[in-house]
């Protein structure tokens, strides 16, 4: 038996559990948090088939608030609200203006916890 190192081999995908920080599930207020997000910025979620944008804005306590006020710590229950229907993964759903996933930002967040 040889030792496997790191690069050996295919990568195995981490699932959930590749989207946590100290056990728990990572927050749109985690971004704020660490920088990568500021209040007020414009996220948009596109629907590509229905032609349909759905705007929004994070508030400062890292909430997505939509274009009627409603806010969700959730960007996959804002993305639902948004819509009037779901499920939707909202960290894929979300955009910033230059296009920039929330699912990237996210990535980022990880990334760096992780080094």
């Amino acid at each position: 038996m040889t030792d496997s190192k790191l690069g050996d081999g295919p990568e195995e995908p981490l699932g959930r559990a590749s989207y946590l920080i100290e056990g728990r599930r990572v927050l749109v207020s985690d971004l704020v948090e660490a920088g990568l997000l500021t209040a007020g910025t414009q996220l948009t979620f596109r629907r590509k088939q229905s032609g349909e944008a759905h705007p929004a804005k994070v508030t400062s306590d890292g909430r997505i608030e939509l274009s009627d006020g409603r806010q969700f710590k959730s960007p996959s229950a804002a993305a639902a609200a948004a819509t009037g229907r779901g499920p939707f993964d909202g960290w894929t759903a979300w955009a910033l203006t230059d296009g920039i996933l929330l699912d990237a930002l996210r990535q980022s967040l990880l990334d760096t916890v992780a080094e």
